[in-house]
């Protein structure tokens, strides 16, 4: 089964968007590969709430096996850029009616398109389904 992926057209009006676009539909399909170059060596990844990872290759294992990988479908609903700063938010929606919100902000080595993930703060939140809660 494919993941059903919904992306706004501004997601792809810059390089950055493109790049960090790409790298989050890579970590949810659970296979960074080549989008794993987008983190710097000594990259500080902290998932609130939970703890801090260090290094490319412990941040991409953590990535690629987080809570939420490989859902059903990903709604990126913004991306925003501006010099070596970037934010992320995103919907990932599970099988049955599992749904994680996301929300990431980028720190880069760099303003430019070659510019690696230094650091990120990550915040994850599952969210229960309005059955299982009997809301609506």
């Amino acid at each position: 089964m494919s993941m059903r992926i919904v992306c706004p057209d501004d997601c792809g009006d810059a390089p950055r968007k493109v790049q960090l676009r790409d790298f989050i539909i890579a970590c949810a399909q659970g296979a960074l590969g080549p989008h794993a170059e987008l983190l710097a060596e000594g990259v500080v990844w902290d998932v609130v709430g939970e703890k801090a990872i260090v290094g490319r290759a412990a941040v991409g294992a953590y990535l690629e096996a987080a809570p939420g990988a490989r859902p059903e479908e990903l709604r990126i609903h913004t991306i925003v850029t501006h010099g070596s700063t970037a934010a992320l938010n995103a919907t990932l929606l599970g099988p049955g009616e599992s749904r994680l919100e996301l929300a990431e902000v980028y720190h880069f080595t760099g303003a430019g398109s070659r510019g690696r993930i230094r650091a990120a703060k990550s915040y994850r939140i599952p969210v229960e389904s309005a059955a299982s809660t009997g809301g609506s």
